[in-house]
């Protein structure tokens, strides 16, 4: 083999270790953002999970089985309470209709679906339901449904006029409405006592508690009017986002608590972020990616969005996370295809390639 040959060899192997210890440098040191401070990096979930097991480990207050549900409580070990499920069959009648040439006649029967919402509550919902046969379904029909807490104690029961239900984060609140076709115009908050908080007007409404519970924000499908309220019901905020502010087609909302602020992202005519006080000032636009998550990440007035990268499917390595000024809009720093695991305290944890990184924040 000859010098230059020789020379070759050295030189791919020494760019080789580079990228090699480089990429060591990273995974040990942390991906640099301005605002966070790196702590920790983990090469793989399994040693993630068990640095911070009390945030990843979340029992199952409530399980569904195939004969019963089984509520839990506080205790994921020893159940505190069962109930039957009841599965409804077809009778010899229903059969011999289905079995009818060119039958007109709709076989009806009631049934009972079983819904946990946030791994605290059992909604349980009972319908008419009108078969042409045994696998189609013509329509359904609400009779009622009734409310349990983990403990399988019944927190309230409703008639015709509420099948959705919308827990707080922090498990306190509840709102009821009705959903589907005929949504209805009314919300109502309740306590986990089943006692009605508050009840409001909002014209087919999709609601959200913020994810600290202290708000709701309600959007009428299909429009561009969005409402914001306490978690008591107090109103804040009404507006025509497209009338007010020329602000599109919402794709995601979001409050940020110690400004008193709207944040919108919205995905049509364009992608733009938007920033709204609570006398409804707008107080900037921006071009921007449709926003997943955020984490408010300093007194600075600095935020950390999770967006959803351009003409890409939503999955890790198809989003970026940028660290934004609330001041302005304008981006200070980025982490490209890269995902937002999880926030919690000052805790954030990042995820690039096949390695974990935590970082605090102030």
């Amino acid at each position: 083999m000859n010098r230059r040959k020789i020379n070759i060899i050295k030189t791919v192997l020494s760019i080789f270790i580079s990228i090699l210890f480089f990429g060591q440098s990273i995974a040990q040191n942390g991906i640099e953002l301005k605002g966070l401070t790196f702590i920790q990096a983990f090469n793989n979930f399994e040693d993630l999970k068990n640095q911070y097991q009390d945030q990843f480990d979340e029992s199952q207050t409530i399980v569904i089985e195939e004969d019963r549900v089984i509520f839990y409580g506080d205790n994921s070990e020893n159940p505190v309470k069962t109930i039957e499920i009841i599965v409804p069959s077809f009778s010899r009648e229903d059969i011999n209709t289905f079995n009818q040439v060119n039958k007109s006649t709709i076989v009806s029967r009631q049934e009972y679906s079983y819904d946990i919402i946030g791994n605290s509550v059992l909604h349980v919902t009972l319908r008419n339901v009108f078969y042409n046969t045994k696998d189609d379904v013509n329509r359904s029909e609400l009779i009622s449904s009734v409310l349990y807490n983990c403990y399988g104690d019944i927190v309230a029961e409703f008639g015709r006029n509420i099948d959705q239900i919308v827990i707080s984060p922090d498990h306190l609140r509840f709102i009821a409405t009705r959903s589907g076709i005929n949504p209805s115009d009314t919300l109502y908050i309740f306590n986990m006592n089943g006692d009605i908080i508050t009840s409001f007007y909002s014209k087919d409404p999709a609601v959200s508690f913020t994810k600290d519970s202290r708000y709701v924000i309600v959007k009428e499908f299909g429009k561009n009017i969005i409402s914001v309220f306490t978690a008591d019901g107090d109103f804040i905020l009404n507006t025509n986002t497209w009338a007010d502010h020329e602000i599109g087609l919402i794709f995601s909302s979001f409050i940020i608590d110690n400004q008193k602020r709207l944040l919108l992202s919205t995905c049509l005519p364009d992608k733009q972020m938007s920033y709204i006080d609570f006398n409804n000032q707008l107080l900037w636009k921006q071009q921007f990616n449709n926003v997943l998550d955020l984490v408010p990440i300093n007194a600075t007035r600095n935020l950390l969005v999770l967006t959803k990268d351009d003409n890409k499917s939503l999955d890790e390595t198809k989003t970026s996370i940028k660290i934004i000024s609330l001041t302005n809009g304008e981006v200070i720093d980025a982490c490209e295809s890269c995902s937002l695991i999880k926030y919690f305290e000052n805790n954030i944890i990042i995820k690039k390639g096949g390695t974990y990184y935590v970082y605090k924040y102030i």
